[in-house]
């Protein structure tokens, strides 16, 4: 890695404008270390304008998004109209959508840690074996010869890609279980909060200080892209929020180049961006915990001066707006050259890959989720709720006109039983000197509006008896089925953009491994030798399309297995179906683990 002393000799002027040759940009490490202080502050600057703007694009739904967390997590506050202290309940339509939701689809996701399994593509059937010559061992009519010694054709490799993509899925599935730290946790959470949310983000790269890839969770409001951007081509920031003496790791291990900081100021990722005073005091209260806030941008820069941008991340310290690192985002062999020797492309790492629940139908980058759909409903049933409540209380409570005329203190009275109070009427009725409020009872038309509200918002999350569990004991199996699979239909699409997107992210996992993963760690997840070993990179080949790690999609409710297989039972003992083949599929649909070990097979 070059160090600052090389500044002087590596940075190039034309027009009075410094940049870099491509050569020390493919060579440098963390290319802030070699620039001057003058380009250090001038990307630092650009990078903070462009956080900005795509920050001041999503302000309207970064109060949305706010609004719907406080109806979820059912945060309520006090009250002072129609009287103070009325109600302010929070009906909790919204986190029982978001929890049957996130029961229905994390299960499945984890079901028996197989997330990962590999799709054979092509043909799977070996190939001709050569002679000493190296042509292929064909009859005269083209027919495959036979060995002279076992008289079999002349095939190898039967199944080899079958066999690859085992083993490729078992080496990603033990990372995905057990090295990728908190990757079960992250989907658990991830589940929960994209369906209130509407979109969520994963971030996977490799880390070489642990030798392993790493995948973290980010939510919508640390991931700052522009609302209407197409991919994530466009400029990315992710909000990064440290303890200082993780700042200080970074800076001793070369990972940031060496500035100061104050540990103890208030930094504040919000700005001018129009959150509400509950946002603003979260983000105080970050600062207080001694969080340093820095911006990290996946963008483009043209560092070398030939008019085309280069990938990089740049990550700038929010507080003084400095340039801490700057490292290249591609790979040597990913930059595409025409004929002149000019840059005609470059392909940029992906590093983030989004989860979205609907997408938004007027094309925003960032999706809908039910906390959208249902949160007018729910503040109408909160709002009916409430009324409700206040009248009653109103009723209970009572309050009114004392006349003058009754010699009684005004106030609140406390009566003990049998407890009675003297008080000086001048001769006439007590009743005549009081007049209560005229204050109705609950409205029955009010009631019977909120209890549609409820119903309907139940309607539209999808939380009816049959998903629930509910009553389920007294259908029969088949119309069971039949209704579980009516009421999971508009899910289903909702289920498939999950599995698309983890797909997208096993499929990162796949060219980390291909860049990073050793031989000697691939031998020993396999429980291999390592002179034995197949070649860990001709299994993680990014050439050729043999296989496709991809997740695994089955059935997505666990109830509309078990009433496939109470059908399929149905059908023992009837000499029409196979019952070997039969009893094999009633145990597999039923997730019964290792039942071939007491299957009895059929005699031939």
């Amino acid at each position: 890695m070059k160090n600052k002393n090389e500044t002087q000799t590596t940075l190039l002027t034309q027009d009075d404008k410094e940049y870099l040759d491509f050569k020390t940009i493919l060579e440098t490490d963390n290319i802030a270390e070699i620039l001057s202080e003058e380009m250090r502050a001038s990307i630092a600057s650009k990078i903070d304008a462009r956080y900005k703007i795509d920050l001041q694009s999503r302000t309207e739904k970064q109060k949305q998004l706010q609004d719907i967390i406080r109806f979820t997590l059912s945060q309520s506050e006090k009250r002072s109209f129609p009287f103070e202290g009325s109600s302010n309940v929070i009906f909790p339509l919204i986190s029982t959508a978001c929890v049957e939701f996130a029961a229905k689809c994390y299960p499945e996701i984890f079901k028996d840690g197989n997330i990962v399994k590999a799709k054979v593509i092509g043909n799977d059937d070996g190939e001709v074996m050569k002679d000493s010559e190296g042509n292929e061992m064909r009859n005269e009519d083209g027919s495959v010869a036979t060995l002279d010694e076992t008289g079999l054709p002349a095939i190898q490799n039967v199944g080899a890609k079958l066999k690859r993509g085992q083993r490729v899925a078992t080496v990603m599935n033990y990372q995905l279980n057990e090295e990728i730290e908190g990757f079960e946790q992250d989907m658990d959470a991830l589940s929960n909060a994209l369906s209130a949310l509407g979109t969520m983000f994963k971030k996977n790269h490799y880390d070489s200080n642990e030798n392993k890839i790493c995948s973290s969770l980010i939510y919508p409001d640390k991931l700052i892209i522009n609302d209407f951007a197409p991919s994530f081509e466009a400029p990315v920031t992710q909000i990064i929020e440290k303890y200082p003496q993780d700042v200080v790791s970074s800076i001793r291990s070369g990972d940031y180049i060496d500035f100061d900081f104050d540990p103890d100021a208030v930094d504040s990722a919000t700005d001018t961006n129009g959150l509400d005073k509950n946002n603003e005091k979260r983000t105080s209260d970050e600062s207080q915990a001694g969080l340093i806030l820095f911006l990290e941008q996946h963008t483009r820069i043209d560092l070398d001066n030939d008019g085309y941008a280069e990938p990089y991340i740049a990550v700038i310290h929010k507080a003084t707006n400095k340039l801490v690192k700057l490292v290249k985002r591609f790979h040597e062999k990913d930059v595409k050259k025409n004929r002149k020797g000019e840059i005609e492309s470059i392909k940029a790492i992906n590093f983030f890959v989004r989860y979205i629940f609907i997408p938004s139908p007027n094309g925003s980058f960032y999706g809908i989720g039910l906390g959208h759909l249902l949160f007018n409903i729910n503040s109408a049933i909160n709002s009916s709720i409430n009324q409700l409540t206040d009248a009653g209380t109103l009723q209970n409570t009572g309050g009114g006109f004392i006349s003058k005329s009754l010699n009684m203190a005004g106030g609140m009275k406390s009566f003990r039983p049998a407890e009675w109070k003297m008080v000086d009427s001048f001769g006439s009725n007590i009743r005549d000197a009081i007049v209560p409020l005229p204050v109705p009872e609950p409205s029955q038309t009010l009631f019977v509006l909120m209890q549609f509200l409820v119903n309907a918002g139940k309607e539209l999350g999808s939380l009816r008896d049959v998903l629930t569990g509910e009553n389920a004991g007294n259908i029969a199996a088949t119309t069971y089925m039949g209704m579980a699979e009516q009421g999971q239909k508009q899910f289903k699409s909702v289920f498939m953009r999950i599995y698309n997107s983890l797909r997208q992210e096993i499929r990162i996992f796949y060219e980390l491994n291909s860049e990073y993963l050793s031989q000697k760690k691939y031998s020993e997840i396999l429980d291999i030798k390592l002179f034995e070993s197949p070649s860990v990179k001709e299994d993680f080949s990014l050439k050729g399309y043999d296989i496709v790690p991809v997740a695994n999609p089955e059935n997505v409710i666990s109830m509309q297995k078990f009433a496939k297989a109470q059908f399929l039972m149905g059908f023992i003992g009837s000499p029409m179906v196979d019952q070997f083949l039969l009893h094999k599929t009633v145990f597999e649909t039923a997730g019964i683990e290792n039942f071939d070990k007491f299957i009895i097979q059929p005699q031939p």
